[in-house]
Order: C-alpha cells, then structure tokens, then sequence
C-alpha cells in the first residue's frame, strides 16, 4: 500500500524540500527528543527496549533523523508504524471483569518520534484554524473539558 515507505526509496530528503508540507526537523531535534524518552513506558515487543535509544541517541540520530524527515517530505506514514500491541491495564486494585481494564497501544519507537514531530510542527497551524470552543487536538485541553466549553459557549 500507499502508505508504507518500505523498502525505501531513498532515506535522503527530497531534492525540492520547497514543496514539503511540513518543515524539516534537525538531527540535534531528533537527538533530544531520543534522550528524553520515557525509559518506564512499555513498549511493542517486537520493537527494541527504550533505553537502548535513550543510551545510543548519538549514533541514531542520524538515521532517524533521515527517515523522520522522509514520512515529513513524502507525507506518507509507514504502515508498519501504524500497528500496536494493545495491552490491557487495570483500572481498579483487582479487577473481576473485563470493563475494568483500559486498552494501552503499545507502539513503536519511531511511530511516536514521527507522531511527536508532526505535531509540534502543526501546532501552531491548528491553533490557527480550529475554533476556541474546540477541545481535542489544542495543547493543554482535554476532550474531557468538552461539556465545561460547551457551557461556556
């Protein structure tokens, strides 16, 4: 499909970045952002432990950067990072049936990398064109403030 950029055709950025939807990120973006995962937080099992990214982010910043920049430049999301395990996680002490779990979507490293830089580069496109009473997809609003908006409006 479409939307797999595997096997890639090429791991290099576009030769005319003008016409990219989404402005480049840089490999000293991509480094930080490498460092600061959340090395508590589980992650799918077929994909490598999270501090193996936190621990080598100098010597992966460059591929990811590259690949990254690609899913920016072609617009197209990898469909392998479009897969999760979903785990399911107790909402109570001891739970005796299945509504007393929550779905956790353990998903890969990369996919939440790609998903953190496309939405700091829209953020403020989004904030831009979606209407003050809106509460999903704006930063420090829930959808959980939805009726207390709705209220005010």
């Amino acid at each position: 499909p479409r939307s797999t950029l595997f096997p890639f055709t090429t791991l290099f950025r576009s030769p005319h970045p003008e016409n990219s939807p989404i402005e480049p990120v840089s490999i000293g973006n991509i480094k930080i952002i490498l460092k600061k995962l959340d090395t508590t937080k589980a992650t799918s099992t077929e994909d490598y432990p999270t501090l193996v990214s936190v621990e080598c982010a100098k010597d992966l910043c460059i591929p990811v950067h590259n690949i990254i920049n690609c899913v920016l430049d072609s617009g197209e999301y990898p469909g392998l990072w479009k897969h999760a395990q979903v785990a399911p996680q107790p909402m109570c002490i001891s739970p005796t049936e299945y509504k007393q779990y929550a779905p956790t979507s353990l998903l890969f490293h990369c996919g939440k990398l790609a998903e953190d830089v496309i939405i700091s580069k829209m953020r403020h496109k989004l904030d831009s064109v979606i209407h003050s009473s809106q509460c999903a997809y704006k930063a420090g609003v829930s959808t959980a403030d939805n009726p207390v908006c709705r209220q005010l409006y």
